[in-house]
């Protein structure tokens, strides 16, 4: 049985009473929603195919009706974290207790690889011209994770506002109650991870104009070039 397939049991009478006049109001619950970031790791190793077969689906060339390689790829992997506290009572009239999640704590993960063809040895100019456009692309997956973080924790309070509170019932079976609540939440917040991987993926495709490629691919060549400022990566892995 789904978390939601126990919430609905639970509404209509088939499993334990939801939110009985014999239980107390519960205080206002606590949302927390905290980024975080994974360290940065690195794959030089790779050629095109290889690039292409971590993604899983076919990557464009970088300009179209060219036969250019594949110069790099920012691999950005949003997960979350969710954590549910609970706060209960004993009811108001009667026996039994009363339970509500109280808090819950997510942390949105973000995690980047990023690929830089083979072909363009570390140090070079071209490969920290591919590095350093790859590097905006991680830039633009944290900077959303942040715009989504309220729409986050308004999921996770409209899902905690439909449980309510669970009760009255014997101690014992309350505590049975914190897995099917935790997973419901946990449900509802996965769903908006999925739509945050959606989101990022149309982001970072946006940034991959035709323009912003041949900037990148012309970094090096030439009188005129593209003047373009040093990929910020972690210290271990300046040259």
């Amino acid at each position: 049985m789904s978390a939601f397939e126990w919430l609905s049991n639970m509404v209509t009478g088939a499993g334990l009473a939801l939110s009985g006049q014999a239980c107390p109001l519960p205080p206002e619950p606590v949302v927390v929603v905290r980024p975080l970031e994974q360290p940065l790791q690195t794959d030089f190793t790779k050629t095109s195919v290889g690039i292409n077969e971590v993604l899983r689906k076919p990557v464009a060339v970088p300009i179209p009706h060219t036969n250019r390689a594949l110069g790099g790829l920012m691999m950005i992997e949003l997960t979350a974290n969710t954590n549910v506290q609970y706060g209960g009572d004993y009811a108001r009239e009667g026996n039994g207790t009363c339970i509500w999640p109280a808090q819950v704590t997510i942390d949105l993960i973000v995690a980047g690889t990023l690929y830089v063809n083979q072909i363009y040895e570390p140090g070079t100019c071209m490969h920290n011209a591919i590095a350093e456009h790859e590097m905006e692309h991680y830039a633009k997956g944290k900077q959303l994770v942040l715009e989504e973080m309220p729409t986050v924790r308004r999921a996770a309070l409209a899902a905690i506002e439909q449980i309510g509170v669970v009760g009255p019932m014997p101690a014992e079976q309350a505590r049975e109650q914190g897995k099917p609540i935790g997973d419901m939440i946990t449900e509802v917040v996965q769903r908006e991870i999925d739509e945050l991987n959606r989101k990022q993926e149309q982001l970072q495709a946006s940034h991959d104009t035709a323009i912003e490629n041949l900037e990148t691919l012309t970094a090096c060549s030439g009188s005129g070039r593209f003047i373009h400022q040093p990929p910020q990566l972690p210290a271990e892995y300046r040259n």
